[in-house]
């Protein structure tokens, strides 16, 4: 046998068994909208293959318009290390959108066309973990003007009379990265980040976090002290069953100072009758160093009655601090709605899974009978082992109600 047999028998032999442990699987997901016109909402396929402890990820998502996004991900360990990234595409989206610059910045505003199909935004994330102690370095690079979905700036609102408005993070209309650096010993951890607008690396902010630090009986806390290149800008308390007293009362509350201003959260806990749990947002109001009373935004209330099936009330006392309450709960009213009553049941479904529904009723100044705005049923049921069945059906005070439906296929 030749040299070049040989080398081919040596590598077959190395490589057999790797692809031999190859693992191919994939799910499809897609919602189509039946009322008021019908169009494809949204489908999403995903293929992974696994070996060796690595998985490759394609996810293809797609709307009414045709091939919307495609990413890549990818995923590892290796003895110590382990290794995650994604790298994202936009297929086909040529329209134009708005783009706002941090404040100070001239202009403050651009247009930008985008110019598909072209590379959007990629990370990579290696992480090493040992005797406790883990360190991480995270590098992203986005090209103007994409942000990626899971960063912060993505949930920014820059100006609430532009819909879709990209709040980019340089004066530049030039590419962007950021570099994060993070290193953790239970209970502390140090995350400082980095950036670059094409004209030099700069320091960005630096946080250092205490979290569930145990006191006595069963009493613990977090605390958080975060600031940037512009200086200070919060410290922050929690206290974690606080006041426990019988029957399985107890309190948390949770205090944030600025440089402008207090925040505070008060959670009264029951474990009673199923969890009910009770959230209070407001802000301390001081004299100066005067305690003077409580600014009280709103409150949530949460009864937990078993596995997946609670109660949930959510009120805005004054709608001037609806942006408040939202900023701790999500954006989920719309209008001049300040409340919402949720429904959740669950229960045994076909093949071992099971099935959810969710209910949602929001309330509004101008909503019609008891004030009620709108209605909103979301739905879970599966039909197969690897086959869910997925609806939504939205009923309006006024205007047309809404449609869709859906499935998760598993392969």
């Amino acid at each position: 046998m030749n040299r070049l047999g040989i080398a081919l028998v040596c590598l077959a032999t190395v490589t057999l068994p790797s692809w031999a442990q190859i693992t191919l699987s994939g799910s499809w997901e897609m919602s189509l909208a039946l009322l008021p016109s019908t169009a494809l909402e949204k489908a999403v396929l995903t293929l992974s293959m696994g070996f060796s402890g690595w998985t490759v990820s394609s996810v293809s998502t797609f709307n009414n318009s045709g091939f919307a996004h495609q990413e890549f991900q990818l995923k590892g360990t290796f003895g110590f290390f382990s290794v995650s990234g994604a790298m994202a595409f936009n297929p086909t989206n040529s329209s134009t959108v708005t783009v706002q610059f941090p404040p100070g910045c001239t202009p403050q505003t651009a247009s930008f066309t985008l110019n598909p199909p072209e590379y959007s935004w990629a990370w990579i994330k290696p992480e090493f973990s040992f005797a406790g102690v883990t360190f991480s370095a995270m590098v992203e690079h986005w090209l103007y003007p994409y942000i990626p979905p899971y960063a912060p700036e993505a949930t920014l609102n820059c100006n609430p009379n532009i819909t879709g408005e990209i709040c980019w993070p340089c004066c530049e209309s030039t590419s962007y990265m950021r570099y994060t650096l993070m290193a953790a010993v239970p209970p502390i951890s140090f995350t400082g980040r980095f950036e670059d607008c094409c004209t030099g690396i700069v320091f960005k902010d630096f946080s250092i976090k205490l979290t569930n630090v145990s006191l006595c009986c069963g009493v613990a806390y977090n605390a958080e002290l975060y600031f940037t290149k512009a200086g200070f800008q919060y410290v922050k308390f929690t206290g974690l069953n606080l006041l426990g007293i019988c029957c399985g009362f107890s309190l948390d509350i949770s205090a944030t100072f600025t440089a402008g201003g207090k925040e505070v959260t008060v959670t009264p806990k029951w474990q009673g009758l199923g969890d009910v749990c009770v959230q209070v947002f407001g802000d301390v109001l001081m004299n100066g160093y005067t305690f003077s009373g409580l600014a009280i935004y709103g409150y949530r209330i949460k009864c937990t009655l078993g596995d997946c099936n609670f109660i949930e009330f959510l009120t805005v006392v004054d709608l001037s601090n609806i942006d408040e309450v939202e900023r701790i709960v999500g954006d989920i009213f719309t209008g001049d709605e300040y409340e919402l009553i949720r429904f959740g049941l669950c229960g045994q479904g076909c093949c071992g899974g099971k099935y959810h529904v969710r209910v949602d009723v929001y309330f509004a100044q101008s909503g019609s009978l008891f004030d009620i705005s709108r209605a909103l049923v979301r739905t879970e049921i599966p039909l197969l082992a690897n086959l869910v069945f997925t609806g939504s059906f939205g009923l309006p005070a006024l205007g047309a109600p809404t449609l869709s439906v859906g499935m998760i296929f598993k392969f």
